[in-house]
């Protein structure tokens, strides 16, 4: 037998002795006779490359090595390649059988070896029906009602796998896992809060979408026995909707800014509409020298200002209104004697942005805890009255609203 036949049929029996473990990839092994590369080990060492898709770890064991020498292992495109280095110039080297470990995908296969030295081998590592396993995997999850899991393998199947199919099953697989993570969390809210009506519509959207959710059917059937059940009442009658939008909610803060430590804001907080709010701030030296008590009187201050209070969402979960207004600031200086001083106002034009949250309690939704904060850009109107008015106040309250 020359040794053209011999290394073609150790070759084919190479291919047939591939050994395979895990799921049902298979791992395909094809060597490259066009690559000529020059073996840059030593002068009593084999080169073998194998190439592989970058979603592939490979590890090694050889049955006539204590261990392998990956002496480069660097990406090329798509591909990792391996490049190993094997002593091959002992007879006991000639039935050496490399064993290669593929992850993720739980494979291994049995490649034999017979090399001489500074002679060069390349292979090329494939998976087949990678894609198909993947979906399959995801089907069984998605009917098992598990769709992170399911999401998680319909994505592999699409990235992960060089066989993946050129269509827009997996986008549609991960769009319908969305949108049944979406219902299932709003149907569990209302259902959370007792709200059976809303979460039963919800429910049921979400049962359509996989007949095989057992839990969506089993809180379907109980919301609409909870809703049957219910007693016939009218809580509406406490406070009817129609006089409810009729009535004008309002907020009243305590208000506190760093050099004004007395304040009031009161204003509306319509849901549909605009309604306006009116605040004032003083700090206890302006009482001072009110009192003519000026040696501890440093630097009176007062604001007022006006504006709008807007909601720019109208969802029951996001209690929050925007505030935009506009104010006037003085600051007073005293100048000549303390028994008789001269009051010098500095003025600034103050507009402000600002929120306020509503901590809803008790059956009345216009009833809670308000909390504001706003912010103040004032301008300081003249050189003097930059020497005594800060640019910046941030102001913060807390009160109640009905």
């Amino acid at each position: 037998m020359n040794n053209f036949t011999f290394r073609f049929a150790f070759f084919f029996l190479m291919l047939v002795g591939i050994n395979f473990s895990g799921f049902s990839q298979k791992i395909i092994v094809e060597q490259d006779f066009s690559r000529t590369d020059v073996c840059k080990a030593s002068n009593k060492e084999a080169c073998v490359t194998l190439i592989a898709g970058k979603f592939m770890v490979l590890k090694f064991e050889s049955n006539v090595d204590i261990s392998v020498n990956i002496a480069s292992r660097k990406e090329v495109g798509n591909n990792m390649e391996y490049t190993l280095h094997f002593p091959a110039d002992m007879p006991e080297y000639f039935n050496r059988i490399l064993t290669v470990y593929c992850q993720p995908f739980e494979k291994s296969i049995t490649i034999p070896l017979l090399l001489a030295p500074k002679e060069a081998e390349f292979y090329h590592i494939k998976v087949s029906e990678c894609y198909n396993d993947y979906f399959e995997r995801g089907t069984m999850l998605f009917k098992q009602s598990s769709y992170i899991a399911a999401k998680e393998e319909f994505i592999k199947a699409q990235d992960n796998c060089p066989d993946a199919l050129q269509n827009d099953d997996v986008n549609k697989k991960v769009k319908l896992i969305d949108s049944i993570i979406t219902l299932k969390s709003l149907a569990d809210r209302y259902y959370d809060v007792s709200d059976f009506a809303k979460a039963e519509g919800f429910y049921e959207k979400y049962a359509a979408m996989n007949s095989d959710d057992e839990y969506a059917k089993q809180r379907l059937l109980e919301c609409r026995n909870k809703k049957n059940n219910e007693p016939q009442t009218e809580p509406e009658k406490d406070v009817p909707a129609k006089e409810l939008e009729k009535e004008l909610p309002i907020a009243i803060t305590f208000q506190w800014a760093p050099m004004t430590t007395f304040g009031l804001s009161i204003g509306g907080y319509n849901n549909r509409s605009v309604s306006a709010y009116f605040t004032l701030l003083f700090n206890l030296d302006l009482i001072q020298g009110f009192r003519e008590n000026y040696a501890k009187s440093h630097s009176p201050e007062f604001d007022v200002a006006i504006g709008v209070t807007v909601r720019p969402v109208r969802n029951k979960y996001v209690p929050l209104w925007l505030t935009v207004g506009t104010g006037y600031t003085d600051v007073i200086n005293y100048t000549g004697s303390l028994d008789s001083p001269k009051w010098n106002f500095n003025h600034a034009f103050s507009p402000e942005v600002g929120v306020l949250i509503r901590i809803p309690f008790g059956r009345n939704p216009k009833a809670g805890l308000a909390l504001r904060y706003t912010f103040q850009y004032r301008f300081a109107i003249g050189q003097t009255a930059k020497q005594f008015i800060d640019p910046f106040n941030h102001i913060v309250g807390l009160g109640f609203c009905f």
